[in-house]
């Protein structure tokens, strides 16, 4: 291992952020037949897949070439090597725009189903969920989101920097839906016990705690690599929305609607 421990944990977190896209499935639940059923289906055999297909990538991408050949190179090297003009052609051109097509698609369906219920529970104002008239697609916030894709490009930001940031500012929100989750047994009590996940509080809590510990380092070492201007700015974004919900919260404006269903009630 040419940087140690830190780099093999640098690379498994950098592989668990580029795996956890199935975790966005669950934006799609109010469009599924049976949500509590397929949603975690489709969250565990997608993530195992593409975690297989990485390390399938990762064993002829370091076992072809020399490792001095090979280490901190992109695939293309490797693809170079091995395919012919017209299948390296294909490979370079048709990965780069599944991997971007698939990418757009999954995040233009799923990226403001969080922020429109935000907005009918009053967190944000209800003017930025708008529905185009014709399309029915809330084009304000995709056109923030588009903006938000857009200036890294404009600017040419390090994708490496980018990583960093998305690791270190989702440990956070990721904490806190372990928090929330640890509570599951005393918020919904009766949900919890007819769930197909349902394990003893103490096994609960043990995962909880370690999925918690995980997360949290993550977030730290990812941290560290930003640098301290970088980190400071993101920190502040992050203490102002706790802020801003603060604020919001103790406006009146808020009225959380229930946006879950509970076993009895599913069709």
């Amino acid at each position: 291992m040419p940087n140690g421990l830190s780099g093999l944990w640098s690379a498994a977190v950098l592989m668990s952020y580029t795996c956890d896209g199935a975790q966005y499935v669950t934006q799609m639940s109010a469009e599924a037949k049976n949500p509590t059923r397929d949603i975690p289906r489709v969250m565990l055999f997608s993530t195992l897949g593409i975690a297989a297909f990485y390390g399938l990538m990762g064993v002829v991408a370091a076992g072809v070439l020399p490792v001095d050949q090979v280490a901190g190179q992109p695939l293309n090297v490797v693809a170079e090597a091995v395919l012919s003009k017209p299948l390296y052609y294909l490979f370079m051109i048709g990965g780069a725009w599944m991997a971007l097509l698939t990418t757009l698609n999954s995040s233009i369906a799923s990226c403001t189903k969080p922020l429109m219920q935000a907005c009918n529970d009053g967190w944000y104002p209800s003017s930025l969920a708008r529905l185009h008239p014709k399309f029915r697609t809330p084009i304000i916030l995709l056109g923030i989101y588009y903006v938000i894709g857009f200036v890294p490009i404009m600017f040419n930001f390090d994708i490496g920097i980018i990583s960093d940031i998305t690791i270190t500012v989702g440990s956070i929100t990721k904490a806190m839906i372990i928090l929330s989750l640890l509570r599951m047994p005393k918020v919904l009590p009766d949900a919890w016990k007819q769930s197909n996940f349902h394990v003893k509080d103490s096994m609960l809590m043990a995962i909880g705690v370690l999925d918690l510990i995980v997360v949290v380092i993550s977030g730290v070492t990812s941290s560290l690599e930003l640098p301290v201007k970088l980190l400071a700015a993101n920190l502040a974004v992050v203490v102002f929305a706790f802020v801003f919900g603060s604020v919001r919260f103790r406006s009146g404006k808020v009225k959380v609607e229930k946006s879950y269903e509970l076993p009895e009630e599913e069709a």
